[in-house]
């Protein structure tokens, strides 16, 4: 919904979007709070998934010749690798949780 928003307000991506690294900063924040409480594998996972998206915000401040098409990319391509170990994280906890009959 936030990113919705931010799309709003800056709809190109030629520059950095200071509300999506904002978001995603939080996100991270919360991930690695949960990777730090959990026993299983798939939040560390997630919050390295997120640490690439959250650095590549770093990236376009830092080098500003870029092409927006990498940009909007790096911004989403890792959120398929943190949904996937998240579902695939989510399912072996559960497998392993169930009784044996």
């Amino acid at each position: 919904m936030l990113t919705a928003v931010d799309d709003l307000v800056h709809p190109s991506y030629a520059s950095m979007h200071p509300m999506a690294v904002a978001i995603d900063a939080g996100l991270l924040a919360a991930l690695m709070a949960l990777m730090a409480g959990s026993r299983s594998y798939w939040p560390i996972w997630m919050a390295a998934a997120q640490m690439l998206t959250t650095i590549s915000h770093c990236a376009v401040a830092f080098v500003p010749q870029f092409v927006p098409r990498i940009y909007y990319a790096l911004g989403t391509v890792w959120a398929i690798p943190c949904l996937g170990s998240m579902v695939v994280g989510i399912a072996l906890d559960r497998a392993a949780r169930k009784p044996i009959a």
